[in-house]
């Protein structure tokens, strides 16, 4: 019944759609950043803020969970995971860039603050440099980005906030493509195995190949990237290397940058080593990482739609034990709550959108997202599933707010109803967003 109740809510709000257009959906992302147009201006200031609140039910966990009667780690509010219902400041961003040279060379360079998992998670300054990288336009066909950036990857994870249509991210982007780094996988029940550092942003340090090729009404991209796999801010933790690959082919209808309309497929591929200490003895060893993924976004008029599938082998996070925030002491005090990696293990995800625009400033979405996690393993099997249901309205071009409400049904698939893991699932509550962006250059 709830599902039935959530598909005849989403045809309804779409059912009432009637005129508008969406926009900011056709952004080639591996040179919207790694390049300028054609006549740039040496320089040029860019920047956003956003304000936020989100909340759960607030939801603690049952009787025979360890942590019986503390928080659900996944009923707070991240990146803290200190509360249920929050306003914070999640992102500030303001950078500079610009083509000097003639064009020959282009540079991006962007701190990030706020309250988000790059800047609150392992510790460290609470801006960070995010992106500060360097192109070299000198062989046709054939840009050189060298420095910190987005490596590529797939449609969700290559956007910006201030791009995105819904508060927060699938689970699929967020848990197989974001990346957060440990020491351990979390077999010691005495370590709450937190972050090493700051979440990847889905960037890296490294070497970039690329550019986007125009044959007739076509638009062809390709990216090759070579680097370190450890994030940003750090240096490279082993001798091995990630290897980056993308390609996307758009038919382009009609229009340009943001405002762009058309039809696009694309593929791409990560592979990459991870150091982690494993199993009761700790012993370090490197785990293969590898993911892949293919996906489509059509827009035209009034319509919007996307979808895409991850596959992911190796290196898979697990959530928290027992559900519980990480950090949490058990209730017989013999052991504490810890972030759980499961580094041969492999799981996917999809997900599928659509928007429409009731006005040309007031648009809705809808978006089914499963992930399906820790496949090859009974007792950490999880499957993830969320109904989504979004609205961006715009004040003017400069301020604008989105507002999302998530339906989550989450299950090990593999126990029992009764289990400990799917009696503590059964405690997920679904999550209010509302946030408010601020364009100021």
């Amino acid at each position: 019944m709830k599902k039935h109740w959530i598909r005849v809510t989403l045809a309804t709000a779409f059912a009432i759609a009637t005129t508008g257009a969406p926009s900011a959906f056709a952004v080639n992302w591996i040179t919207s950043t790694g390049m300028e147009e054609p006549g740039a201006v040496p320089w040029r200031l860019f920047g956003f803020a956003s304000v936020e609140y989100q909340r759960t039910g607030g939801s603690v966990l049952p009787a025979g969970n360890p942590f019986a009667g503390k928080p659900n780690a996944l009923n707070q509010i991240g990146p803290e995971l200190e509360e249920s219902s929050l306003i914070q400041i999640p992102y500030v961003r303001a950078g500079v860039r610009g083509s000097l040279f003639d064009g020959k060379l282009n540079y991006f360079f962007a701190p990030l603050a706020g309250y988000n998992g790059l800047t609150r998670l392992g510790g460290g300054a609470a801006i960070k440099i995010t992106d500060a990288s360097l192109t070299l336009n000198l062989i046709p066909n054939a840009r050189i980005r060298l420095g910190q950036f987005k490596h590529p990857s797939g449609e969700e994870a290559s956007q910006e906030p201030q791009y995105q249509v819904f508060v927060n991210p699938t689970d699929t982007t967020s848990q197989l493509l974001q990346e957060r780094f440990f020491d351990s996988d979390g077999t010691p029940v005495n370590n709450a195995n937190k972050d090493n550092g700051p979440a990847s942003g889905i960037r890296d340090i490294g070497v970039q190949l690329f550019d986007a090729i125009r044959v007739g009404e076509w638009e062809h991209t390709y990216a090759v990237m070579l680097g370190q796999g450890n994030g940003i801010l750090r240096g490279d933790n082993n001798s091995g290397k990630d290897l980056y690959l993308f390609w996307s082919s758009e038919w382009v209808f009609d229009g340009r940058g943001p405002k762009r309309e058309g039809l696009k497929g694309y593929a791409f591929y990560q592979d990459g080593e991870r150091t982690l200490r494993t199993g009761a003895a700790q012993i370090e060893g490197d785990f293969d990482r590898t993911r892949w993924g293919i996906g489509a976004t059509f827009k035209k008029g009034f319509w919007y739609a996307a979808g895409e599938y991850v596959e992911a082998d190796g290196m898979i996070p697990a959530g928290s034990s027992a559900i519980a925030v990480p950090g949490t002491l058990s209730n017989n005090n013999q052991q504490v709550a810890r972030y759980l990696m499961r580094p041969d293990d492999e799981a996917n995800g999809y997900n599928f959108t659509v928007g429409y625009a009731i006005r040309p400033n007031w648009e809705l979405f809808a978006r089914y997202n499963r992930l399906n996690r820790a496949t090859d393993t009974a007792d950490f099997e999880r499957r993830l599933e969320t109904w989504s249901l979004s609205t961006r309205y715009y004040f003017s071009k400069d301020i604008y707010a989105v507002a999302s409400y998530e339906w989550r049904d989450f299950r090990a698939p593999q126990l029992a109803a009764s289990s400990v893991a799917n009696t503590s699932l059964d405690t997920v509550d679904d999550r209010l967003g509302l946030r408010l962006y601020w364009i100021f250059f």
